[in-house]
């Protein structure tokens, strides 16, 4: 008994939706204090760019990742930055009574991170559901006209 098969069309491929650089985003969760922040941002920074010849909504969706990371990037510098001043300058490299308001600078980059996973996870999955993601940063890159 023999059963003979038709030929199957090969699939289509699915049109690129600009959601892989909000999901480099995640990198961030890497463990490496600083580090990953400036990794996950540059990444989302340059694979965001890349996205630019993959069709409108990929390069819509990767052009407002890459204002988020860079946006992402220059704040983390900013913000670790100051901190590390303000510890090494104001209060000797030594200890401290109050965490505060020394700790404010860490304090408000810690909650800008938290965001970060957030837009990075939203962003990821609605670029995944073809949406145009409404996330964006300081808009360093333009729109295509």
């Amino acid at each position: 008994m023999s059963t003979e098969y038709a030929p199957q069309p090969p699939p289509t491929a699915r049109p690129a939706t600009g959601a892989l650089p909000w999901f480099l985003g995640l990198i961030v969760l890497a463990c490496l204090p600083f580090l990953g922040s400036v990794i996950a941002s540059l990444t989302m920074y340059f694979v965001g760019r890349a996205q630019a010849d993959k069709g409108p909504l990929a390069a819509e969706n990767g052009r407002r990742a890459a204002n988020w990371g860079l946006t992402y990037f220059v704040l983390t510098i900013v913000l670790v930055l100051t901190h590390f001043v303000l510890v090494f300058l104001v209060i000797g490299g030594g200890g401290s009574e109050h965490f505060f308001p020394v700790g404010i600078p860490i304090t408000i980059w810690g909650i800008i991170s938290v965001g970060h996973v957030v837009l990075s996870l939203w962003g990821g999955i609605a670029a995944l559901n073809r949406v145009l993601f409404w996330g964006r940063g300081v808009p360093v890159i333009p729109a295509a006209r």
